[in-house]
C-alpha cells in the first residue's frame, strides 16, 4: 500500500478505456457522474495522486483536468495533461501557489510554472469538451512516445 489522497478530475467519457487500462481496474467504480459526454472521477485513495498514471495518460495524448489532495509525502495540487504533456502546480484550499523568495518576492521559476500551467489547463478544458462532442468517427489523440 502506497500513500494515498483524494483526487478529483474530468476527462472525455470516451477516454474511460484508456483511463481504466493505465489504472488496470475498472473507472466505473470511480465515475461520479457523466454528463455531456464529460466524465468526472472521484477516487478517495488515490496511490500518490496517481502521479504516474495521470503522466502515462498524458504521455497518450488524453486531455484532462482535476486536483488531489495531500498525502504523506507530497502536497495538494491542481493538474492537467494536454498535448501530450502533464502539468502541476501546488494548491492550498484550492489557491494556486506561487512560491516566495526569502526576501518576499515572488520566485520567478515558481510564477513561470503557474503561468503555464494556467495556459495549460486552459486548453486542457476546451480539448477535454471538444473530445466529450466528437463524432464515433473522430480518431483517438495521436500517441506519443
Amino acid at each position: 500500500m502506497g500513500d494515498r489522497c483524494y483526487l478529483g478530475m474530468s476527462l472525455a467519457e470516451r477516454d474511460l478505456p484508456i483511463l481504466r487500462e493505465i489504472l488496470h481496474y475498472k473507472a466505473e467504480d470511480i465515475v461520479d457522474k457523466v454528463e455531456n459526454g464529460i466524465a468526472e472521477i472521484e477516487e478517495q485513495e488515490a496511490d500518490y495522486g496517481w502521479y504516474a498514471e495521470l503522466q502515462e495518460l498524458a504521455k497518450r495524448g488524453i486531455p484532462f483536468y482535476g486536483n488531489h489532495g495531500p498525502g504523506g509525502e507530497y502536497d495538494a495540487h491542481s493538474f492537467c495533461g494536454v498535448k501530450n504533456h502533464y502539468y502541476e502546480v501546488g494548491v492550498s484550499d484550492g489557491d494556486i501557489i506561487i512560491k516566495a523568495n526569502e526576501d518576499g518576492s515572488p520566485n520567478r521559476e515558481s510564477a513561470r510554472n503557474v503561468k503555464k500551467y494556467l495556459r495549460a489547463v486552459k486548453q486542457a478544458v476546451l480539448e477535454v469538451e471538444k473530445r466529450a462532442h466528437a463524432g464515433p468517427k473522430d480518431p483517438p489523440p495521436a500517441k506519443s512516445g
